[in-house]
């Protein structure tokens, strides 16, 4: 029986919502993840984009990821390191999306993912957005292949994506950058200062 159903006749634990734990899913270090320990999976962009470097140089190529191997070791055996917990109404409401038989993914492309079968979730949400929108995507970073989604899939009759060079989602430098001086330390600034002149951009928000 649907687990949703479950609950709504009463037949859980709680009037509510029930906990739920599932072993090996942690999100935050991608367990159990292929492309983390093969780094040529989802390792560049399809088509070529703007590229802000870090010496502050712009190119447009095909875009590169960065990233190095990650998790070479399973925490399926570890609560606090392998486990996702959460609820069983939350996993449902804001987890939980859709995907068909052939779902898999290969060096550019993801595919078999049903994009639009949850609220949460950036890029079914971007096929509804028409507001001029600017995408920024990260080299060092296991999701560069999203911005280039998210981009293909927005709306908007004017959109724009950029990525930086060695910088990682959390806006941090990458660990071959972070160690340098100079130029490289510039790259927070120059992302910036991108996507200042985009705002401003032929009066885009005058």
């Amino acid at each position: 029986m649907n687990r949703s159903l479950f609950l709504k006749n009463g037949k859980g634990n709680y009037r509510d919502d029930e906990p739920l734990i599932i072993p090996g899913a942690a999100q935050g270090i991608c367990n159990n993840k292929l492309f983390t320990q093969d780094v040529r999976l989802l390792s560049r962009t399809e088509k070529p984009y703007l590229l802000l470097h870090v010496n502050g140089r712009r190119t447009i190529e095909i875009i590169c990821s960065r990233r190095e191997l990650e998790n070479n070791e399973s925490h399926t055996h570890s609560f606090w390191k392998g486990a996702r917990f959460l609820s069983v109404m939350t996993y449902l409401d804001s987890y939980a999306i859709r995907t068909k038989r052939d779902y898999g993914y290969d060096e550019t492309h993801l595919w078999g993912i049903e994009w639009e079968s949850t609220y949460n979730c950036v890029p079914g949400n971007v096929a509804y957005v028409r507001v001029p929108t600017l995408i920024v995507g990260m080299t060092e970073n296991r999701e560069l292949l999203a911005s280039e989604l998210i981009y293909t899939m927005s709306a908007s009759s004017d959109k724009s994506v950029a990525f930086v060079e060695g910088r990682a989602n959390n806006d941090s430098l990458a660990g071959s950058f972070e160690s340098a001086k100079g130029p490289d330390r510039e790259s927070l600034k120059i992302m910036y200062d991108y996507i200042d002149e985009w705002l401003w951009e032929s009066g885009r928000f005058l």
